[in-house]
């Protein structure tokens, strides 16, 4: 007879103690089924459907030739009687510490009255994991330096989801601020979901959450030059809605929508008009240079990422090539090349004083890297190209 074990638990997130605790009932069972439990009246961080999509993508990599590991979302119902809906004579729980163990033992004794058949096995955390939990790695997010600190307790999917669902919650309630002050005759909510779909299609790689998450954030210190400084944050909301590689009407697209967007929520022809504008003025072409205050600001949010520490710059080098994958090394370095040579080129890369004095060196220093670097690549194809 065949050996069938539960495990409950809200995994929100899924730690690597979790993990230790799934992969080791794995191996003592013929049949595990996580169970991620869903209580209505509680509020999760994680959907319970994305939760179920990183434990299985988990598993997946731990065990790429196939697993007995079954992952459920069960909603409002006692696990220990859920078990029986599977066969499961066994409750798999994990334990941190002494106060785990005094929780989990009244746990045990109150399922033992529902289910007397279904036994509790306990599995001890994995060394190093004994302060960890959900509520504990939560703690990371927001906090200077907390990013680095999640690789300890959970593995890299798990932490993009955590960074961007705390960057989703923080936007939103931005983005609130922003239709309320712009007297928008729309509902924020829905329009904000519109938005955010757009910036974290599966395709992009530097164009995503991340980068209109950093350039609000780059905003919030020009602000206060802007003379419309609502229409200018909204124009770095939407500048990049539609971006598909292989499609020369990205821009358009992009303007489009932004005018539909502003129609419905009644803004003036006026405001829709320097939206427009400032989306053309952030392609930066040199056909499209910014001319007003307003343009300066966002062109120099946009920009910012030239001038980052070298870490995050040589992360967005890598996120530009993912996004261009489908062309070859050598037409992509080629045409990297003389973008970011346009770029170190120009008499004036950030219009504003604060950018300039912020970001105007390390800029300089990132682009001359590289380009040397890029400048490489192409000798070894044999073809280096005359200055």
């Amino acid at each position: 007879m065949s050996r069938v074990a539960v495990y409950p638990g809200s995994f929100d997130p899924m730690t690597n103690g979790h993990f230790h605790v799934i992969t080791g009932a794995a191996d003592l069972f013929d049949e595990l089924h996580v169970v991620i439990a869903v209580n209505p009246a509680k509020k999760s961080f994680l959907s319970a459907q994305e939760r179920k999509e990183l434990i299985e993508r988990a598993l997946d990599l731990a065990y790429p030739d196939g697993h007995h590991v079954h992952v459920h979302v069960v909603v409002g119902e006692l696990t220990v009687r859920w078990a029986e809906t599977v066969d499961a004579g066994w409750h798999v729980r994990g334990l941190r510490n002494t106060i785990d163990f005094e929780y989990e033992n009244a746990l045990l004794e109150a399922n033992r009255h529902i289910n007397p058949e279904v036994k509790t096995i306990f599995i001890p955390a994995a060394s190093g994991a004994v302060c960890e939990s959900s509520s504990f790695v939560k703690g990371f997010l927001g906090v200077n330096g907390g990013c680095e600190q999640l690789s300890h307790y959970v593995n890299e999917d798990v932490a993009i989801a955590l960074q961007r669902q705390y960057v989703q919650n923080k936007l939103r309630v931005r983005f609130h601020g922003l239709w309320k002050r712009m007297n928008a005759t729309t509902d924020a909510d829905e329009v904000f979901d519109s938005i955010w779909r757009r910036w974290n299609e599966l395709h992009r790689h530097y164009h995503t959450w991340q980068h209109l998450d950093e350039v609000l954030g780059h905003f919030d210190s020009v602000r206060h030059l802007c003379e419309y400084s609502d229409d200018t944050e909204f124009a770095l909301w939407v500048h990049d809605l539609f971006e598909e590689i292989r499609s020369p009407d990205n821009e358009v697209n992009t303007i489009t929508e932004s005018q539909r967007i502003c129609s419905e929520a009644g803004f003036s022809g006026l405001v829709s008009c320097r939206v427009s504008r400032m989306i053309q003025v952030l392609s930066h072409s040199d056909e499209n240079l910014p001319s007003c205050i307003d343009e300066k600001c966002a062109a120099d949010c946009d920009l910012a990422i030239l001038g980052q520490p070298a870490d995050r710059f040589v992360e967005y080098c890598a996120q530009i090539r993912s996004e261009y994958a489908a062309v070859s090394l050598e037409r992509f370095v080629h045409g990297r090349m003389a973008v970011l040579e346009r770029f170190q080129e120009r008499e004036v890369l950030y219009h504003t004083d604060v950018m300039r004095n912020s970001h105007a060196y390390a800029a300089s220093e990132n682009l001359k890297e590289e380009i040397a670097r890029l400048r490489g690549i192409v000798v070894s194809f044999g073809q280096a190209r005359p200055r």
